[in-house]
């Protein structure tokens, strides 16, 4: 039982005390006014009604203040019992990090395999391949031991260059995805397989792909109608191999609102500030059309207002493409 409720049950208890003993006083005098012992005149003993109220007061004021001091006891400990948890949730936030680098640490030692390099080689864009060398540092090596890189089947043989050291150079398509790089080690029969790191698309090396940056606020109005207000800024790598890039507004349905010219923006890495008035429907997209002077066009089209809703699922998309408008590659995960 928590002191509040024992502090109670004696106030209470005091209470019924002190009505008692005013009620039995009070009838106690009239007694003797009755019998004539004394005269019916002021009386300091007050009736039992007005008794009873008045102490009911002095209860009520007086559990009221029991309550403000409890209510305040029992803030601070529940302010107390906060920190204690916050303490708590950054020391275990603390200890998981610490045991995440042990795991990896762990994991790295127990591997073999040390640093890799990729280097993408003069890309052929008529044939749309590159040369590829791959390099691995051993930690663990033995004379005339077997280095494999496998790539989703294929078999690369690489060569020891320097003690520890094996590398390989082949042909690549840009567009041929490697999904499970691994390099297997056959050190004279014992063999083992380590995953490496290695791109998933060679492409992301030297075509230049469109991000965006933004700082963009929307709302929808009484009337319905779609605000928005706020500036982007297409970020790219490899500027130099850039013809032309141009925005396009699109709203419900895939219709234009306008189209841009963007390549002095894109190349001064310019903030562009939306437009008012261009009144789109449920959501509003950025289509973005960069072409490389290589003869590459990238789309890459990504809704930037929108409703709460899902009416512009399947509005998201990035692809590549040739001049001829023959799809070349596309994100399966935005598509």
């Amino acid at each position: 039982m928590s002191n509040f409720a024992v502090y109670l049950i004696i106030l209470l208890v005091v209470a019924a005390i002190v009505v008692f003993l005013c009620i039995y006083a009070y009838n106690k005098r009239l007694d003797k006014v009755t019998s004539g012992e004394v005269r019916d005149t002021h009386s300091t003993i007050p009736e039992p009604g007005t008794a009873v109220g008045t102490i009911y007061r002095i209860v009520l004021i007086l559990i009221v203040i029991m309550l403000f001091f409890s209510l305040s006891t029992a803030n601070g400990k529940l302010t107390a019992m906060q920190n204690d948890i916050d303490s708590l949730e950054r020391s275990v936030s603390s200890l998981s990090n610490q045991v995440y680098d042990l795991e990896q640490k762990l994991s790295e030692n127990g591997k073999r395999v040390g640093n890799t390099n990729v280097e993408v080689l003069d890309p052929d864009y008529e044939a749309r391949t590159a040369e590829v060398r791959f390099s691995a540092d051993l930690k663990e090596y033995t004379e005339g031991m077997e280095v494999v890189l496998n790539l989703n089947g294929r078999k690369v043989e690489l060569k020891e260059a320097a003690p520890g050291t094996y590398s390989g150079q082949f042909t690549a398509g840009f567009f041929e995805e490697f999904a499970d790089p691994r390099l297997s080690m056959n050190d004279h029969g014992r063999i083992c397989s380590e995953e490496v790191d290695f791109p998933e698309y060679l492409f992301w090396n030297f075509i230049p792909v469109p991000n965006l940056e933004c700082k963009l606020e929307s709302d929808v109005s009484a009337s319905g109608k779609l605000k928005y207000e706020g500036w982007y800024r297409i970020l790219v790598d490899h500027p130099q191999d850039i013809e032309s890039v141009s925005v396009t507004y699109v709203t419900n349905g895939g219709r234009e609102i306008r189209r841009m010219d963007m390549t002095k923006e894109v190349l001064e890495r310019q903030e562009i500030t939306l437009e008012d008035g261009m009144d789109p429907e449920k959501y509003l997209a950025l289509r973005i059309e960069l072409i490389t002077k290589q003869g590459i066009k990238v789309e890459d089209q990504q809704v930037i207002i929108f409703e709460a809703s899902p009416e512009y699922e399947g509005a998201d998309y990035l692809r590549i493409l040739d001049l001829q408008g023959n799809l070349l590659w596309e994100d399966p995960y935005r598509s």
